[in-house]
């Protein structure tokens, strides 16, 4: 090919592909404005969701719960994604994606509270508005920094566990008005748990439930043992006789590729081996009720599994010297460093250390009645929609 025709050619290959982007962009558009809900929204409590589509976890979680609210209740998403959880549930689910548009559709005394499960800057576009009550329910209970910060303080009030999530915010020195927190429990675990028929293991081996977080959106959360002691902890694991269940957090990846890399390494070298599976698609709260003991990073999993009153050990795996202070939760764990692994599983047995400390705990965390849990978030939030 002469230089003249591969110049051209050149030419011909870049303006094809970006009038292809060009076109694909303004068929999305079309199919986004066309999706939009446009019509006011009538019903007292609607859920608000904006993020990436693996985020959606976050509303999942919360389904079981919102479905006993019958009509009082919607969901609004702000992405097209969002719109796939019309599949899973009874709840209208509207796509709203255009901030000015909210005021218009979402208004009291038609709407008198809305619910936020994460602290997205989409929130604002809702928030705004004075004559809605504003609360925030989150999406699990945990020590992580971003449990207790200042932007809590533009909601009306937060839903939270026990008293162990209103002692985060007073260590981090936020004060909040007074009545600003309902102690609701964890009513997606009550309601769950209540479904579950199976009670212990169901296999040959005890079986360890290892649910890792991701690597965190900012180097002050970076919580996650994948790349320090995932390895370490699954060879010991087997050695000792054990089942393992690998679930990783939904995010796992996304803002660091060496995370990919180093699950595709481990899941090629354990693809044969029977005591290891990686299942992040089942029930988490079934996966919980038929382990026998569980082993997280500093995460929500952990306050979850309080339920059910089963060994728990949480990595340090930074070494960090001021870990049980920083991190509370881990009181009432068995903490794994890189060094001790082989103390806590070896000869086929599992050292529990923390039992007497964990049953305490679980009040303190979960609340003072965490099978009622589902019965609190009722009154709380119909006393908000008054």
């Amino acid at each position: 090919m002469s230089a003249l025709k591969e110049y051209f050619y050149k030419k011909f290959v870049k303006y094809f592909l970006a009038t292809g982007v060009k076109y694909a962009r303004k068929m999305r558009a079309n199919l986004s404005s066309g999706l939009a809900h446009d019509e006011a929204i009538t019903v007292p409590i609607l859920l608000h969701h904006c993020g990436t589509k693996q985020s959606l976890y976050q509303v999942r979680m919360w389904l079981p719960v919102l479905e006993q609210l019958g009509n009082d209740v919607a969901i609004v998403v702000r992405e097209l994604h969002g719109l796939e959880l019309e599949e899973e549930t009874s709840i209208p689910v509207y796509y709203i994606p255009d901030g000015g548009s909210i005021s218009s559709l979402i208004s009291a005394p038609e709407v008198k509270v809305v619910l936020y499960t994460a602290n997205t800057g989409k929130n604002i576009h809702l928030v705004r508005d004075v004559n809605i009550k504003h609360v925030f329910i989150g999406h699990g209970d945990s020590d992580k920094l971003a449990s207790a910060h200042n932007l809590f303080k533009m909601y009306d009030s937060s839903f939270v566990a026990g008293d162990a999530h209103i002692d985060r915010f007073k260590r981090n020195n936020i004060e909040l008005p007074d009545g600003y927190f309902y102690k609701v429990g964890r009513p997606n675990v009550a309601l769950k748990v209540s479904e579950i028929q199976s009670t212990g293991t169901v296999f040959d081996k005890k079986t360890v439930l290892y649910a890792p977080t991701w690597e965190g959106a900012h180097s002050d959360s970076s919580y996650s043992s994948v790349l320090v002691m995932m390895e370490q902890l699954l060879e010991r694991l087997v050695a000792t006789g054990l089942r393992v269940v690998v679930r990783l957090h939904p995010f796992t990846g996304s803002n660091d590729e060496e995370f990919t890399d180093k699950i595709g390494e481990l899941k090629l070298k354990y693809q044969n081996n029977e005591s290891v599976i990686f299942d992040s698609e089942s029930d988490i709260y079934l996966q919980m009720n038929q382990s026998d003991m569980l082993i997280s990073d500093v995460s929500s999993v952990i306050s979850d599994y309080l339920y059910f009153n089963k060994p728990i050990y949480i990595t340090n795996p930074h070494d960090d010297e001021l870990f049980e202070e920083t991190f509370p939760i881990a009181k009432c764990c068995n903490i794994l460093l890189k060094n001790n692994i082989t103390y806590y599983f070896n000869n086929g047995i599992a050292l529990d250390e923390r039992e007497a400390v964990r049953i305490d705990y679980r009040q303190y965390v979960m609340g003072d009645s965490p099978e009622k849990a589902f019965s609190l978030f009722h009154s709380a939030l119909y006393s908000l929609a008054e």
